[in-house]
């Protein structure tokens, strides 16, 4: 936008016979000087030293949004099916090593509300989820809409289920505190990925 291009957050733009060979220079400028303005936040740094982090704008609008509405209007669910053996000690090791990965998992809020804090010990254990009455989906659609205590839960929660013999589901929870929609999906593709290599024995 600062560059005049305005750019709808999370919405496709396309380039059409009315714009002109200046208009695509133009656009092609915006994104390389926004690219080289973005570049130093993305350089890897880690959290692991900091007990305590303050909560950004967006994050303490979160959180007064929960006090308002005391729902889980902010929880980020995912839903997989696998078919075929799901080795639930193999997707614990892989959930425990992409947490790890991101740090940010280890925290939830401080008492006052104020500060993202590290969890000393967080709980990334498997929850195991019994099918009841064949109704496994409408149990994961029960958890989703519980709300985390904010102060004192483990902000990222794993769930599995077998609905057959050869069909099982992981459901992945978290809060919009520390993921959204986007990142959520970023976790479920690693959390596969570092599955399979270790299923397939591999480091």
């Amino acid at each position: 936008n600062l560059k005049g291009v305005y750019i709808w957050e999370g919405r496709n733009c396309f380039i059409s016979e009315a714009h002109t060979y200046d208009d695509l220079e133009k656009v092609i400028g915006a994104v390389k000087w926004a690219c080289n303005e973005l570049r130093p936040f993305y350089e890897k740094k880690s959290v692991s030293d900091k007990k305590k982090i303050p909560c950004s704008r967006e994050q303490q609008e979160i959180v007064t949004y929960e006090q308002i509405t005391s729902g889980s209007g902010m929880n980020e669910v995912c839903l997989v099916k696998v078919k075929g053996e799901l080795s639930e000690e193999k997707l614990a090791n892989a959930f425990e090593k992409v947490c790890q990965r991101h740090e940010i998992l280890s925290y939830h809020l401080s008492e006052d509300m104020a500060y993202l804090e590290k969890i000393d010990n967080p709980d990334f254990k498997i929850k195991i989820e019994k099918d009841r009455n064949g109704d496994l989906k409408k149990r994961f659609t029960e958890i989703a809409a519980m709300p985390f205590d904010l102060r004192h839960d483990t902000l990222m929660k794993i769930y599995v289920g077998k609905e057959k013999e050869e069909i099982s589901y992981v459901f992945l929870k978290a809060h919009h505190i520390l993921v959204d929609g986007w990142s959520i999906s970023i976790i479920l593709q690693e959390l596969i990925e570092v599955y399979n290599a270790l299923y397939c024995g591999e480091n």
